[in-house]
């Protein structure tokens, strides 16, 4: 079975520094993959590079077609998206505001409907909050609002970037549920993407990590074995 995800022999740098060298990993229809280590080993760098937003060599493969590189709008309108650490949320704008730039690429005020009450249906919180300004939510809120964004693309594969980092383990646990994939179209009726990758420390949040995740890789020296 051809993986939904495919990383071979990737490799990234930033100016003259290799970040990440010889990497690959794959990830399955309904599967969710965690990327394990410490700060410095290179989980960032990994979905940064998948998304192309940073110099990297080696093959991205997506539905067994090659993913452009350099162009992490491409990966979007293909189904990969990324919710980067530290939430990037638009801070001074509302809830709703954060929403509808999920789905910037949509024009279809039907789809767009469906896919909010999923994300509503996910996390309620969000329906509450809609008009608040993001940057006054709690981190837990945030984080939630920073996956419903992400969520608004439709992704068929979702990039975590170590989303429990600060946050209470109940609200881990409610993040990380509502990420898990599910195979082929129960995906789509869940709201929930095919396939998965989450990056973390390897602790506090291995645990968390661990219910969810069919694989665990652990990066460690710029490689994932």
């Amino acid at each position: 079975m051809t993986p939904v995800l495919e990383v071979r022999q990737l490799s990234a740098r930033y100016g003259r520094v290799e970040a990440l060298h010889d990497i690959s990993l794959s990830v399955a229809d309904g599967e969710f993959v965690a990327v394990l280590g410490p700060n410095g080993a290179g989980k960032s760098t990994l979905m940064r590079a998948i998304m192309g937003l940073v110099a990297n060599s080696g093959d991205v493969s997506f539905c067994g077609s090659a993913l452009p590189r350099q162009s992490p709008d491409a990966c979007v309108a293909r189904g990969v998206v990324l919710v980067p650490e530290g939430r990037g949320i638009f801070a001074p704008m509302t809830v709703a505001e954060n929403l509808e730039l999920g789905a910037y690429l949509l024009n279809d005020s039907v789809e767009f409907e469906r896919r909010q009450a999923r994300v509503f249906n996910l996390f309620p919180r969000m329906r509450e909050r809609l008009d608040q300004i993001a940057g006054s939510l709690s981190g837990g809120e945030q984080q939630m609002l920073a996956v419903g964004r992400a969520l608004m693309a439709d992704p068929k594969i979702l990039l975590l970037d170590e989303p429990s980092l600060g946050l209470a383990p109940k609200v881990i646990d409610e993040i990380l549920h509502a990420c898990a994939p599910q195979q082929g179209r129960a995906a789509y009726r869940s709201g929930r993407a095919e396939g998965a990758i989450g990056a973390s420390p390897v602790q506090p949040c291995l645990p968390a990590f661990s219910r969810p995740a069919d694989r665990r890789n652990r990066s460690a020296h710029d490689q994932v074995p």
